[in-house]
């Protein structure tokens, strides 16, 4: 409802539809081919066709007008995963077709080069502090912390999102908290790349913030950013389970994620 109202040609609806017409075309196309094999002949399914789904029966506008507010599984009343098949399908179009807008493009070029999606470069990320007269230091100079402040891309760099991080590096402080941040080692959370279907690139990122969490010995992080929040608490655990660091041994995610506007922490 949400994108219709804003005149998106996204429909969630419409699309879960889709799938289904094109998982039912195909079955029925390679029951009939099974029904002419000879016994103890392999079925290829390269040979059986049927109209593409995303650029056929799914137009690419479609998949990439969802911004995953995830409105419509709110409000879906049979609990449909709509934003998990698109997201499926953008992974497929980023990884194995190389399909994406120029503007994507250049998003992941600068997440690759700079660690963050605007490209500006990685070595500035702690710029922020100085001109904001913060007494706050990198946990490179002193990893002694009540808490890290992971900041995020939005506030690194956006001018008006600094005054944000500033002030609640203040008050953090003037409660008596320690807090400290990685500075110019901080990677982009990648949950933009993720959401946008690049997991390859999200798993590079994140393996790189949670190797420096390990070292750093981080038991407890703090965000003001929702995002970098979301994908740090839910996301990160997931890919700890299963991914390897640099050196091939298991990934670790041994810490607490807050986010400033909590009082419990």
């Amino acid at each position: 409802m949400s994108a219709y109202l804003t005149e998106k040609p996204l429909s969630p609806k419409k699309i879960i539809n889709d799938i289904k017409d094109n998982k039912d075309e195909r079955i029925s196309k390679i029951l009939a081919k099974e029904a002419t094999l000879e016994e103890g002949a392999a079925l290829d399914l390269t040979t059986i066709e049927s109209k593409a789904l995303v650029g056929g029966l799914i137009q690419a506008d479609e998949i990439w007008s969802c911004t995953n507010c995830a409105a419509c599984v709110e409000n879906c009343p049979v609990q449909i995963e709509h934003t998990e098949a698109i997201n499926s399908m953008r992974r497929a179009q980023v990884l194995m077709e190389g399909k994406m807008a120029t503007e994507l493009q250049t998003a992941f070029n600068n997440m690759e080069n700079n660690s963050n999606p605007y490209g500006f470069g990685f070595a500035t990320r702690g710029e922020w502090v100085a001109p904001a007269g913060l007494n706050l230091k990198t946990l490179a100079e002193d990893p002694a912390v009540d808490y890290l402040y992971f900041v995020g891309c939005a506030a690194s760099f956006d001018k008006r999102n600094q005054k944000v991080a500033a002030a609640f590096v203040k008050i953090m402080q003037k409660a008596g908290y320690k807090i400290g941040i990685l500075g110019p080692e901080e990677a982009c959370c990648g949950d933009s790349a993720m959401r946008a279907g690049n997991e390859y690139l999200f798993h590079a990122l994140a393996t790189q913030n949670l190797e420096l969490f390990k070292n750093y010995g981080v038991k407890k992080i703090i965000t003001t950013c929702p995002h970098g929040y979301n994908v740090l608490k839910k996301e990160y655990p997931k890919l700890a389970a299963v991914g390897v660091d640099s050196n091939g041994s298991p990934l670790e995610c041994n810490y607490e994620v807050y986010h400033h506007s909590e009082n419990n922490f």
